[in-house]
């Protein structure tokens, strides 16, 4: 579901996910069970986290979407 709801929002503000860079939160990196082994000090696209939450399932990656999605939606 979280796929689903960025790919929509992706959509609606018109957000080219190669250009979009972000840098994780400590709560993404810290998430348990698979992981698209997100470092804290790097910066990656939405490309990439869309990636790592889907190939590997990657917990961090998917956490670190919906935070951006919370970003979002308060604009």
């Amino acid at each position: 579901m979280n796929l689903v709801t960025i790919l929509e929002m992706i959509e609606r503000f018109n957000i080219n996910p190669n250009k979009l860079r972000v840098k994780p939160t400590k709560n993404a990196v810290c998430m348990n069970g698979t992981s698209a082994e997100l470092k804290y000090t790097h910066i990656y696209t939405l490309y990439d986290l869309l990636f790592g939450m889907m190939l590997p399932s990657g917990n961090d990656a998917a956490y670190l979407i919906a935070e951006l999605g919370g970003l979002l939606l308060k604009l």
